[in-house]
């Protein structure tokens, strides 16, 4: 409980620092960062990353096809 209070706290100061245009891209970090810790973050970054490498080697694929 301590720690997701302190999670909390710290995405709340994150939070507060950005742009409006970039804490659109961190709610959702923030999100997986107060319910389950940074371990969680990295999870979801790792997914976010190899979907975006497939969608790009996709329409590379497709474009070559062209």
């Amino acid at each position: 409980m301590a720690e997701e209070k302190s999670n909390r706290s710290f995405s709340e100061m994150v939070t507060q620092r950005l742009s409006p245009e970039t804490r659109e891209l961190w709610a959702p970090m923030a999100d997986y960062f107060n319910r389950e810790g940074p371990e969680a973050v990295k999870t979801y970054l790792d997914a976010e990353r190899e979907r975006l490498e497939s969608n790009v080697r996709s329409l590379l694929d497709e474009f070559k096809e062209r």
